[in-house]
């Protein structure tokens, strides 16, 4: 069985999920995409937005990458 391997980095890997952000859907956001039905936005400091098409509120995705999202 493979052993997996280990990363090494030269900066401090942060393990720890991105806060909840009371005021998600008022954030500045980078990136907006279509995934079917659904509008996905991303922003700084781990902010993922949701959205099915007709439905509101947006919905605040958990996110375990605490920085900034692209596509």
């Amino acid at each position: 069985m493979p052993v997996a391997a280990q990363m090494v980095t030269d900066y401090e890997v942060i393990t720890a999920p991105a806060l909840v952000a009371p005021k998600a859907e008022r954030a500045v956001l980078t990136e907006i995409a279509v995934a079917g039905e659904r509008l996905v936005a991303v922003g700084d400091y781990g902010l993922i937005l949701t959205r099915d098409q007709n439905i509101f509120p947006s919905q605040h995705v958990t996110n375990r990458l605490p920085f900034s999202n692209t596509f």
